[in-house]
Order: structure tokens, then sequence, then C-alpha cells
């Protein structure tokens, strides 16, 4: 049956948004207006004194008051059993609004990526920022930015779901009073926070817009038109005046409850409450297994909301990283410019070491931005995180035909909190986006493995599509897992008929046709170079010796998991043991025909990098998830106190940041995050530890998760803002400062012995790189000029130049410390 309300919203909402949509396309200087029509006679915005920002202050800490209590009261009622069905999916809607709409749309993914600068800052207001028109992405501003508005996104969700709640339990007067308060309400919060300088007017419009296209979903996906009628407001109203007049011995109980639930503190046997306790937990986890088997889009979209919450923080903010990663922007930022989509070159000379599969995905990436040469370097990083996000989705999808929904969304949160692949998703190279295709590979064998009748004809085209999409990216590597997870598999069955629904002509051609034109057409262009290059001169001496001192001995990658894997290293652990009587589980065997054989060619390989081994961290997740329960229930101090070791050294890891970013005079903007992050996953791996030693693994889960995602967002967020790290951004951010100063729009860089390519990339490819023993540009030519070379007693200031300036910090590409000299020619008098 049609729901009146929602149709009626809908088309009000799709209204509003086209005509908002035109009016600021085609009047953007009305945010300009009304903005100074809310300042005074001094150009001064009217709320920055008085009791107004007091009671911004106040509004916002009751709206977040209200949102924590919510969820949270909800969360411990939905455990407890004392939420009804309709009840549970009301309070749904109220949460998954409250954190989609101010929390990721708003908080997350726009005002971090977006780049518009307060009003506060403009020009037109005294600051020294430039306008952004709303929707134009620019870089105005680093984070924390001004589109869109956080606090009036909060307000419009709390008036909204408020309003569609109450609505059929209303009068017609009510009904009229709740739309005018609402309006009220986020009229008032969108006119403090435009007049206290901090947003647009579209910056509040928008947000109040997302509040409704996300309500309206929520509305339809729970079915809120049937659960709002059986919960009429006066009987919460009821529960809680009941529940106010037991409120201490309530508080006392729930508080407990809380703490066992969450594995903080040991019940003795004998406590009526720990049964109780327990019970609930198994509850609760039957009842996500039972959702994740019904709905499993529901499982993938959890497990790429939680992926995309904790792989953004400094995923804009995080500067261009030597080597790869500069030389993959910019050889896509060249790909843009000469629109040439076969060859790769890096400046004018050939790259020819990958396929061209991720220079397309980042140049169809800023294509789609719009942007076009001049697009940030986020954008370049898009095919990266998304990769890494399919990445985590997949995981989850391979475990739920091997070992069940809630093993597999346990492997996916786990993976997801590892550190590699959180610096994977915020890197615009290859490995990330490989994975995603690699996993996508095993997803299908999984499902082939584990049929029990005939697959759909899609498997095979997801298969061979996937196959030839990583073929594209990184070559032959993308063969490399499924290949012998294939074989080892075949071998095992000592038949191979469990493949032979992938053996169909129309996906081995869709996989050709992928893969063939591109090529032929590089074997044409470059006269077989390419695949001199690529295989001659990268793959196989990486594979004979350790290149650009990245050698190191067998079983170095089986020591590196501790960082690789942590924090699930401590869940690895505790399965061990159960490993080998599981062995000849049909979900284990698969598992370990994926890890194995590609695990010793990476330890057989001379050279070593942490990335090397991420296709395979997945199969250790999902070995950890299906066999440390049993691991956990049957093992002792040992293997407990071992389990407890492996929580260290990814705090460990973050400690020394924190120190090194301290001892380098780092800011505030470097250490709050890294702090807040620390303390987080400090406090995050006690209760794991705790949890781990009571036995209680849904506990020790919950909370090793949430010590890999504190130090996960903590230390990408903070090191981005550790200026001694990024000493290429510091020298070209001082270079045009000095030309500036000089009267130039522009500095023209030069890294004479300096030769890092994120000095390409920074000075927008016009960069010109010279060894050490080459003679620099003659300094008349150019006033523009600034030379940057590395600082050294024994090396005269060439004739012309004189040193303007001075950058230290750690060369990552290098892999050391380094003084810069910055060179400019001499004035003339």
């Amino acid at each position: 049956m049609t729901d009146p309300l929602f149709t009626r919203l809908t088309i009000a909402l799709l209204a509003v948004t086209v005509l908002a949509q035109t009016l600021f396309a085609t009047w953007p200087g009305i945010d300009l207006a009304l903005s100074r029509a809310l300042t005074d006679d001094s150009g001064h915005f009217i709320a920055k004194a008085g009791v107004l920002p007091t009671l911004n202050a106040t509004l916002r800490t009751i709206m977040e008051l209200g949102t924590f209590l919510t969820i949270a009261t909800s969360l411990v009622l939905a455990a407890r059993g004392r939420l009804a069905a309709e009840w549970q999916r009301l309070a749904a809607f109220f949460g998954l609004a409250l954190v989609l709409v101010p929390g990721v749309i708003v908080n997350v993914i726009l005002k971090s990526h977006v780049g518009r600068a307060r009003p506060e800052t403009v020009t037109e207001f005294g600051g020294s920022r430039s306008f952004t028109p709303p929707w134009q992405v620019g870089d105005e501003c680093a984070s924390n930015c001004s589109f869109t508005s956080g606090e009036v996104a909060l307000a419009a969700t709390w008036g909204l779901c408020l309003t569609v709640w109450l609505w059929p339990h209303l009068s017609a007067r009510g009904k009229t009073w709740a739309i005018a308060a609402a309006m009220a309400f986020v009229t008032l919060v969108s006119l403090l926070r435009m007049a206290l300088g901090r947003h647009f007017l579209s910056d509040a419009v928008f947000s109040t817009l997302f509040a409704g296209f996300v309500a309206l979903a929520l509305y339809r996906v729970l079915n809120i038109g049937s659960a709002r009628l059986a919960c009429p407001p006066q009987d919460l109203l009821l529960a809680a005046r009941q529940a106010m007049a037991h409120l201490p011995e309530r508080s006392k109980a729930l508080w407990w409850q809380i703490k066992v639930l969450s594995g903080v503190v040991v019940v003795p046997q004998s406590d009526k409450r720990e049964a109780q306790a327990v019970t609930a937990v198994a509850h609760l986890g039957q009842r996500l297994g039972a959702i994740a088997r019904a709905r499993p889009w529901l499982l993938m979209l959890a497990v790429a909301l939680f992926a995309l919450v904790v792989f953004l923080p400094g995923f804009a903010s995080l500067p261009v990283t030597d080597r790869d990663e500069a030389r993959f922007v910019q050889a896509s930022r060249q790909m843009m410019q000469s629109g040439d989509l076969v060859d790769i070159r890096f400046q004018d000379q050939p790259r020819h070491k990958k396929p061209v599969g991720i220079y397309w995905l980042q140049s169809a990436a800023v294509a789609i931005s719009g942007q076009g040469d001049q697009a940030p370097l986020w954008v370049y990083r898009l095919p990266s995180l998304i990769g890494a996000v399919l990445a985590v989705v997949l995981v989850a999808a391979i475990g739920l035909p091997l070992v069940g929904a809630g093993p597999a969304l346990v492997a996916a949160v786990l993976f997801a909190a590892t550190l590699v692949i959180g610096g994977e998703a915020r890197i615009a190279k290859t490995d990330a986006a490989l994975l995603a295709s690699i996993l996508a590979t095993q997803a299908v064998l999984a499902r082939l493995w584990t049929a029990t009748r005939p697959p759909a004809a899609w498997l095979a085209y997801a298969f061979w599509g996937a196959l030839g999409v990583g073929v594209l990216i990184k070559g032959p590597m993308a063969l490399l897992v499924p290949g012998f997870t294939v074989l080892v598999l075949s071998l095992w069955q000592r038949k191979a008929l469990w493949m032979q629904p992938l053996a169909r002509r129309g996906p081995i051609v869709l996989a050709l046709a992928l893969v063939l034109p591109w090529v032929i057409a590089i074997t044409i262009k470059t006269g077989g170079a390419f695949w001199a290059g690529s295989m001659g001169a990268d793959l196989l001496p990486k594979m004979a010796a350790g290149q650009e001192g990245k050698g190191a001995p067998p079983g170095t990658h089986a020591l590196a998991t501790v960082l690789t894997l942590w924090p699930a290293t401590a869940v690895l652990i505790l399965a061990l043991p159960r490993l080998w009587h599981a062995r000849r589980d049909a979900a284990t065997v698969f598992l370990l025909a994926w890890l194995i054989p590609s695990w010793l060619v990476f330890e057989a390989v001379p050279t070593k990098l942490l990335h090397y081994t991420l296709p395979m961290l997945p199969a250790l997740a999902l070995l950890a998830a299906l066999h440390a329960p049993a691991g956990l229930a049957a093992g002792g101090r040992v293997l407990r106190a071992a389990a407890t070791l492996a929580l260290l050294p990814g705090l460990a890891l973050g400690g020394a940041a924190l120190w090194g970013a301290f001892s380098s005079g780092a800011g505030a903007s470097a250490l709050l995050p890294l702090g807040l992050g620390m303390t987080g996953a400090t406090l995050a791996a006690a209760a794991a530890a705790v949890a781990l030693w009571q036995q209680r693994f849904a506990a020790l889960v919950l909370w090793s998760v949430l010590t890999g995602a504190a130090l996960h967002m903590g230390l990408f967020a903070g090191l981005a803002r550790v200026p001694a790290l990024w000493p290429s951004t510091a020298a070209v951010d001082e270079a045009t400062r000095l030309a500036v100063a000089r009267g130039c729009t522009a500095p023209r860089l030069v890294g004479w012995g300096y030769t890092e390519p994120s000095l390409v990339w920074l000075g927008q490819g016009q960069t010109l790189l010279l060894p050490s023993d080459a003679l620099p540009p003659d300094a008349a030519t150019d006033p523009c000029l600034v030379v940057v070379r590395p600082q050294s007693a024994d090396s005269p200031l060439p004739q012309g130049y004189d040193a303007v300036g001075l950058v230290e910090g750690m060369a990552i590409g290098a892999g050391r410390w380094v003084t810069l000299d910055l060179l400019m020619p001499q004035e003339k008098p």
C-alpha cells in the first residue's frame, strides 16, 4: 500500500533539491550576500560576542548528548531483549540516520575532502582564503571545512526523525506545530552557524537535504510506516516514568551488565546474573547471524561503512608519498594531459614497470571529478580507497559460503582494522585495486568449492572479468593467488571437476578482450621495450636479488605479521592450535590452499616489502575468525599470554610515532590526533586483554577491532601533519613563499642531487631533476629558479646563487634524514 507521507515527502524533497541546486549554481554569490548581511559595521560576524556563542554551544551539546543516549540506550535494551521488534526498527531509524548524516556523509566525507573555506576565513570577510561555490572541490581548507554543516545536519536529522515518528499520533493542529517547530529549530541552528562565520547558507541547505534523503531511504528500508504506528510516544513516556521510579537499582544493574557484556569485569560463576549476560550475548550473536543470512547485503553495507570510517581520516590531508605514489600520480596526470592512454611516461621518460590498469583508473577518477590536470591528490587516490573498501566487503563475501555469517563479519572487520590495508587505502598506487580484483576471484572460487548445486552462470564472468582487471593492474602478479589456490585444491581432490563452471568460452573471451587490446598496442608502440622494462628490469631482478635495499631473508614476512596483521594477530594466535585438528575441513583446506603456496613464494623472493603479503592477509583473518573461538575456550595460560603480547607491537608503533612527532617539533594539529588515537587504542587493547583472559570471544573481537581502528585513524591523520616527514612538501612550500616574495607567480623548481619524484608532482610536472654531478641551470636565465639540493659541507654554492632557505626532514623514499638547501639566483642591486 502506498504511504501518502512517504510520497509527499519524496516529491517535496526532490523539488526543493532541484530548486536549491539551480539557485546556488546560478547565483553562487547569494552565500556571500547573506553572510555579509550577518556582519556588523566593522565587518565582524554578529554572533561572535554576547550570548549567541553560548546558545550555539548549548544546542550542540544537547543534540550530541541526545544522540549518544539514544544510540547507547537502544543498543543496551536490544541486547537485553527489552525492545519489541517495532521499537527496534524505530531505534535503528534514529540511530542510523544520526550516524550516517552528520557522522559519515558530512563530517567524514564532505568536510574532509571538499576543501571549502569557512566564511570567516575568506578574503571578503578579512581572511586569506578564496571563496568556493558549493559543490566545487577546492584546496582552500585541509580538514573540518565549511561544506557542509555538521550541526545543521544533526538538527535536521533530529527534526525529521521526530516528525516522521510522531506524525500519525498528532492532531491536525499538532502536525502544524510539529512542522513549524522542526523548521524553526533547524533555521535557528543554521542562522547561528552563519552568524558565527562558520558556514554559508548553502552549507545549511544541503545538510538539511542530506538528512531528508537519508531519512526517506531508511523510512522505506526499515518499514517505519508500520513501526511508528505500533510505537506511540506515550508508551515511551510511561516506560521512562517506570524507570525513574527505580532509578538507583536500575542504573546499578544496567552499569553492571554493560561491563559484563564488554568483558571488563569477571563475575563469580555462582552469580545468576552472569548466566543472564551470557545468554544475552549468545542471543545477540544469533540475531546478527540471522540478519546476515537473510539479508547478506546488510552485512556488506555494514562492513563497507566501517571500512570507510576507518580509512577516510588522513585520506585527503596525507601529502604525496615517495617514491611510488608520486610516480603513479604524475604519470596519470601526464596521461590526462597528453590523451595518450597506451604509453606510460614520467616526465619525458618511459615508465615501463606496471601495466596500464591503475593509470586508467586514476585518470577516470580525475575525468569524473571534472577538474582535469588540476585535480587534487585525493582524487587520484579514489581507486585505492574504493579498492580497499571493496576488499573488505569481499572478505565478508568469501567468508559467507566458507565459514558462515558470524565469522565472515568478524574476519572482515578485523581485516579492515589492520595497518597495511589502511595505508594502501590512502596511497594512489596498485596494491589496493589489485587486492580487490584478487579477492573477487577468490570469492568465486570459494562459492565453487562449497557449492552443493550448479552455480550461477554469472560467476564465470565475475571470475574472468576480475582476473582480466587484475592483469591490467599488475600483470602476472594477479594470477599468483588464484592460480595456486586452484592448483592446490585440484591436487587435494585429485580432480578439477569443481572448476568446470569456469571453463566457458564467453567469460574467457571477456578477459582476453580486457587485456589484449592494450597488450598489442603497447607492444607495437614501444617495439617490445615495455616488456623488456617491466619483466627484464623490474620483476625478474626482484626475484633474483633484493632491489633498492629491500632485500631480506626468508621468514621476514612471517615475523612481520606482528605488524601487518595487527591487531588481528592476537585472534590468529588463539586459532593456531585448532588448525591441525581442522586440517581436513573444507573451509580450512580452501584457506590454506590460498595462503601457504603464495606465502612461500614471497618468502623465497629476496626483495621484501611489508605490503607484498597483503593478498594473503584476508585468508589469515578468516582462519582466525573460524578457529579462534574454539582455541580460546580450550587454550591455556601460555596461549593467552602469547595472544596478549601480540596486542603490543601496534601500540609500540603508535607510541614511537607520537614520540617522533613530538621530538620533531610537530604542532597540536599532529599531536592531538596521534594522542587521541594512542589513548583510545591503549584503553581498547587493555579491555581486549581482559576479555581474552576471561575467555570472552565476542568482547575480544570488539575491543581488538576498536584498538586497530583507533590507532589507524589517529596515526594517519596525525602523521599527515608532521612536517618533518614531508621534506619535499616543506621545500616546495618554502620555495613558493620565496618566489612570490620576489614577484614571481610560482617557482621553477630544480632538484639537484635531490631527485625524489614528489618534487615533480608538487612542481606540476615542470620540475627539473638533476644528478649531483651535473651543473645547475645558469642563474641568469630565470630569477624565479629555486634549486633544492642536499646540504653538504664540501659543496660550495654555484656561481650566481644564494642560499635562501633550509628544510630538514625524513625522506621516506630514501629512508634517511635529509637537510635541504634552497638556492635562488642572486638579486641584482
